[in-house]
């Protein structure tokens, strides 16, 4: 629409910095960038920055950005500030939204990856019929979304959705968290990459590869990862009554027997499932889903005022109520 805010939108993850004007559900224009070597994290913020401002000294005729929202691909408190990135060990500490507001001077909402991508999910994408949704995320680990009630469901410091650190296996692998027998360790890119390393294989890749080839050792790891998975998603529905499970990642695109297996898994697994029917959906976002999240948690701070004093305090003094 016309009357929706133009709004600076970032996806930062491990390997790669996207960048976006975005209105509404459509990206205006964007930019990418692969992480460089040998930045210290200050570095590292200055190159967000720089490729933000690139976008903002042209805007095109879209009007004046009213926010940026960004979905990163960390822990991060209520501040802003980063508790603990595995990809970014130097970030634990950064003080990363005050950083960024400073150097673009806009108001900055920083939010977890998945939860962003959970939110594009729903309110463009697979999940748009629903108003109580997982929104699982599979790549080289597994993280989640929930829309509760059709708001997203953050938890009390905005942690919620640690679905791949459920621990399902507590004598199983080692988790980066320091835990055993997480769900990511057992069903996700990490699972093939241990497999794939056993038998000396180049990586996750060549397990699928296996698998589409009939080895039967490859097909059973694709069983296995989908059969918990499946498992995993049949307790959230359980415990929260939900109506639809929307896989996305870089793992959704899988056919059988992961997909079946999942599929399969988690019907069979629902309780009073003869009286309920729970979808099962693959994501329709997968490349854009981060960054038109990201857009959309900032303008539902702006419309819906749920900011921090800060932030509202910025919009205010430059005139956005």
């Amino acid at each position: 629409m016309e009357t929706d805010p133009t709004l600076l939108a970032l996806d930062i993850g491990g390997t790669q910095v996207r960048a976006a004007l975005v209105r509404g559900n459509e990206i205006l224009t964007h930019r990418a960038t692969l992480w460089p070597a040998g930045l210290s994290p200050a570095g590292e913020v200055s190159l967000i920055a720089d490729l933000s401002s690139s976008l903002l000294n042209r805007t095109d005729g879209w009007g004046p950005v009213a926010a940026a929202g960004v979905a990163l691909a960390a822990l991060t408190n209520e501040a802003g500030e980063v508790v603990s990135w595995p990809n970014r060990p130097a970030w634990s500490g950064l003080p990363f939204r005050t950083l960024l507001e400073a150097r673009l001077g806009l108001p900055v909402l920083v939010e977890d990856d998945a939860n962003a991508a959970a939110l594009a999910e729903w309110a463009f994408g697979a999940g748009h019929n629903y108003q109580h949704v997982l929104v699982m995320m599979v790549g080289t680990g597994v993280g989640a979304g929930l829309i509760l009630n059709g708001n997203l469901f953050r938890g009390r410091h905005g942690w919620a959705g640690e679905l791949g650190h459920l621990i399902v296996a507590p004598e199983g692998p080692v988790c980066p968290c320091g835990n055993r027998g997480c769900l990511q360790m057992l069903a996700s890119g990490r699972a093939f990459e241990r497999l794939a390393a056993e038998r000396g294989l180049p990586g996750a890749v060549a397990v699928t590869a296996a698998a589409e080839r009939g080895e039967a050792w490859a097909l059973e790891a694709l069983t296995a990862s989908g059969r918990w998975l499946g498992l995993a998603a049949a307790n959230v529905v359980n415990l929260l009554d939900l109506e639809a499970v929307i896989i996305g990642g870089g793992l959704s695109g899988l056919g059988s027997p992961w997909w079946s297996t999942l599929d399969e898994t988690l019907h069979a697994h629902l309780l009073n499932a003869s009286r309920r029917a729970v979808a099962l959906h693959r994501a329709v976002l997968p490349d854009t889903a981060g960054l038109l999240g990201a857009a959309r948690l900032a303008e539902l701070a702006i419309t819906q005022r749920v900011i921090p004093a800060k932030v509202a305090d910025t919009l205010q003094g430059a005139g956005i109520q």
